[in-house]
């Protein structure tokens, strides 16, 4: 495995996106998509991940991330750990299960062209296992 600093001047390269934290949660979800778009064409390691990520929250959420570090161990901590983590704080079951509603009630409107309800559809079904 590279060391810490070369792994973090390539996804630094990358220009990866900051978390700010917030009420929105298709900006936290968006975000790890965002992240792990980036960690996919890196091939990182678990461990450097979590790091990597971390360094990319600011404002509340880098508070709430101190806040974990405190709590948990987070030395180890898995990347699924993380995203588990996150997702608690920042998008939530409920919202997850209202997107999933959202997919299953999905239909295409006389307003709505087919490229629209694909669009839709595909923005939606990724909350569909």
């Amino acid at each position: 495995m590279p060391p810490a600093g070369i792994c973090y001047e390539r996804f630094r390269r990358l220009n990866p996106p900051t978390f700010e934290g917030g009420p929105d949660p298709m900006a936290a979800e968006a975000w790890i998509r965002e992240i792990e778009k980036m960690f996919r064409a890196l091939l990182f390691p678990d461990e450097v991940k979590v790091r990597l990520a971390a360094s990319m929250l600011t404002g509340n959420a880098e508070y709430w991330w101190t806040a974990m570090e405190t709590a948990y161990a987070v030395d180890g901590l898995t990347w699924r750990d993380f995203k588990r983590l996150f997702y608690n704080q920042y998008f939530s079951d409920s919202v997850n299960q209202s997107k999933q509603n959202e997919f299953l009630a999905l239909t295409q409107t006389d307003r709505m062209s087919v490229l629209e309800y694909a669009n839709k559809f595909n923005e939606l079904g990724r909350f569909c296992p």
